[in-house]
Parts: C-alpha cells; structure tokens; sequence
C-alpha cells in the first residue's frame, strides 16, 4: 500500500473518531469529551491538509445526490460558509478555543455542517480507493431533541432557549427582571369532593395542568412547579426579549389566554359536579416584578427571590378569575395603556398593610353561571 493510500485510511479513521466523539459532546450539552473532541477536531484538520497536497478533489463540494434535502436545509441556514474549506477553518478555529460551537452559540448550524463535512470525507476517500459499499456518518439535526439541556430542562424552560448553555442563560436570566405570576384554583376541595367520579376529576385537573404549561410556554415563560392546584411562573425581561413591550407584552397575552381558557375549563366543570357551591370557583391569579435568583441545583430548578412571597400575597387576596397585581408591576402595566384597574387595601399576616390592584376586576366572578 502507498504512503499516499495510508494517509487516505487515517484521514477515514480521524473523520470517524472525531465524529464519535462530537456526538457525545453534543448530546452531553458540551460537557463529555471537551478536550478530547477539540484535539481529535486539530488532527483531523492536520491530515485534512496534508491529503488535500496529493488530491486536491477532497475539498470539493457537498456531493448533492447524497441527502439533498438536509444538504439544502443546511446551506440555507449557512449562507456563505457553505464551503467544505470553511468548515475546516472552523473547525481549526474551534479545536483552539473555548467556544462551545464551531459555529459560536449556533448548535443547529455547527451539528449540520460538521455532519456533513464528516460524510463527505468517508465517501471522498471511499471513491479514491474505489470502495464501492460506502459506510454512512449516523447522526440528524432532529436528535438536537434529545440532548441533556433538552431532556433536563423543557419542562421548565421554552425550547426555543435549550440549544444554548444553561449555566449562561441562568447568569442572564437572573440579572434581568421577570414577571411572577401565582395562579390557584379557587374552592378546588369542592371540584374534588363533588366531581361526579374521581377519573372526571383527574381528567379535568390534567387538562388544567397541560393547558397550562402549554401557555405558559407560548409566550416565552418560565414554568417553575405545579402546586397541587396552582401553579408559579416567570415571564423575563431577557427570553421575552428587549422589544417595545418585552415581558410585559408575554405576560399579558399569556394573561389574556388563561383566562378564556379558565372560564371554559370551569364552566363546564361546573356542569359536572354534583352539588354547585356557594362561592365562585376559578383560577386566581397573583403577580409582582423584580429579580429572581435561577439556579440549578441538583438538576433542579430552584427559584428565589422577595417577587415570588408578594406575588403569593397577591394570590392570596384575588378572587376567582381575578388577576391581583403589586405596586410596581401596576405601574408598569398602567403605562401600556388601555388597562382599567381596581385599588384595593389589604392587611399582611403579619399586619402590615398595603394597596394592590386587580385587573379588569369587573368582568371576573362570571364562572358561576356556568350554561350546561
């Protein structure tokens, strides 16, 4: 076998090896095989170059016929880097520093050109050696799905943020204010004690529950934890974005939302039940700003901060389908405009007064002539 032959075999086996070993880092969210996927990625390179002396053909363009379709997805998220030299300059870049991507904070573009790049190498080589059963490069943009960050953190983060580091979105998350909002179901004892079986009670508690984090999630939210029949939640500053509205547009949409949602999960609930109570029942809702400390903490995520008692205290003064709001976020709000609020005075636990206001108080407490 000629050197020139051998040197084709270890371009093969360097492609194979680093694709091994990026996999791993990848699906780790960065944090398996660091060093050793950035000096397989520089020798990789080095063999790269010293092939591409003898056969100049190696750093052609992406063979088309191979998967068309991802090939296309790539290119048009790539644009101009688009170009197997490129990606090795990347790469060589990449295997130097501390960037958890070849492509900077750009998971989907990094994973898509060096799957590609690591597929045209095998089958490069593969055509000068004349093998005619070429081996595939396993791997798919999809399986990003299935990373660490992914599996640990959708439950409570949107995965829209996921692709970034966790340890650096908390940093930034932390620093910006977030909306908090406490939302508890009102007279839930009585929907348990007087459902008409306890699976139509689970059924509908579920559907609360899904619905819920649903919402939450659609307007960039930050879901923290069930409360049994309640829930606590975040809209930030740095998710929701530094737009005219940011934050305070997420939370009122997601305001908006959960209340049609609410009043046609309870009134038709209410339909259901054996005995209708006295009071109204509802989704009551609390809400205050200011900063909340996220933390990981055991691959839990701990929230803390003063925001969450008071938006609790305002929970606990709202009625059903009223939405009870702090001091500073009213002033916020009340300087979007368009917004009617209700002063109300209240007394703490501990006898400290203060004034909260609630939102549209006029068209709450409607659930209870439910239309069955």
């Amino acid at each position: 076998m000629e050197d020139n032959e051998k040197k084709l075999i270890e371009l093969a086996l360097a492609t194979q090896s680093f694709n091994v070993l990026w996999a791993y880092y990848v699906q780790s969210g960065c944090n398996v095989f660091d060093k050793k996927c950035r000096t397989s990625a520089e020798k990789l390179v080095k063999i790269y170059n010293q092939v591409k002396a003898n056969y100049t053909d190696i750093g052609d363009d992406f063979d088309k016929e191979f998967d068309k379709k991802f090939i296309d997805t790539v290119e048009s998220r790539a644009k101009h880097e688009f170009a197997i030299e490129g990606i090795i300059g990347k790469l060589k870049t990449w295997a130097r520093n501390s960037e958890e991507y070849p492509y900077k904070k750009d998971l989907i573009l990094s994973k898509g050109l060096i799957l590609l790049l690591c597929q045209h190498l095998i089958i490069k080589v593969c055509k000068i050696l004349e093998i005619k059963n070429l081996p595939e490069i396993q791997g798919s943009i999809e399986d990003i799905d299935h990373t660490e960050n992914v599996i640990r953190w959708e439950s409570h983060i949107p995965r829209l943020f996921l692709d970034s580091n966790i340890k650096e979105l908390f940093e930034k998350i932390s620093k910006s204010k977030s909306i908090v909002v406490v939302g508890d179901i009102r007279r839930s004892q009585e929907l348990m004690t007087y459902s008409i079986s306890p699976e139509d009670y689970s059924k509908r508690i579920v559907k609360f529950i899904s619905s819920t984090r649903e919402l939450i999630t659609k307007h960039k939210g930050i879901f923290d934890k069930f409360t049994g029949d309640g829930f606590i939640a975040y809209f930030n500053e740095h998710m929701c974005g530094s737009g005219k509205e940011g934050y305070i547009k997420c939370f009122l949409k997601f305001i908006e939302e959960i209340s049609i949602f609410e009043k046609q999960l309870f009134g038709d609930w209410l339909c259901n039940i054996t005995k209708m109570p006295h009071e109204n029942i509802g989704l009551a809702i609390g809400a205050d700003i200011g900063i909340i400390e996220f933390l990981d903490l055991d691959n839990h995520l701990v929230c803390v901060g003063e925001s969450i008692v008071w938006a609790t205290r305002m929970n606990s003064e709202a009625l059903a389908s009223e939405v009870v709001v702090n001091n500073m976020l009213y002033h916020q709000l009340n300087s979007t405009g368009g917004i009617e609020f209700a002063e109300m005075k209240r007394t703490t636990k501990s006898g400290e007064e203060f004034v909260a206001w609630v939102i549209d108080s006029s068209k709450g407490n409607e659930i209870n002539t439910p239309e069955c």
